[in-house]
């Protein structure tokens, strides 16, 4: 639960970063950087929740998506380096699945983009 809690909150660093950066960069407010953060948010639940899908009963259909690649990438290599993980790490088919890391991150980025606009008022009316 530690390596998933680390990759969600890693992609949405990167995410929010990514897209204030660009929100700002083409001249927008805090209201574009809601907006950009809404879709990423829609986007990436939608395809976990594709991904989460068990695969069909019938044995020569194989599942729509699939997310879990063969081997971790880069940022999941390091994310075993972090404590408490550094000690006791996780192998690779012992690991939450890639499309619920996504749908989580989809959630947390939703939730983000809830906060600006409920939390902090920011909505395309206060522009």
């Amino acid at each position: 639960m530690v390596e998933f809690f680390y990759w969600v909150l890693g992609a949405c660093l990167f995410i929010v970063t990514g897209a204030g950066i660009t929100a700002f960069a083409i001249g927008g407010s805090l209201v574009t950087l809601k907006v950009f953060l809404f879709t990423i948010g829609v986007l990436l639940f939608g395809i976990g929740a594709i991904g989460i899908r068990p695969a069909p009963a019938a044995p020569h259909k194989s599942k729509l998506v699939s997310l879990d690649g063969g081997s971790q990438a880069r940022f999941e290599a390091w994310i075993q380096t972090l404590p408490p993980l550094n000690t006791d790490p996780i192998r690779y088919a012992d690991r939450i699945r890639r499309s619920w890391k996504i749908l989580g991150t989809g959630l947390a980025i939703l939730g983000i983009s809830a906060f600006l606009e409920f939390g902090l008022g920011v909505a395309v009316g206060s522009v």
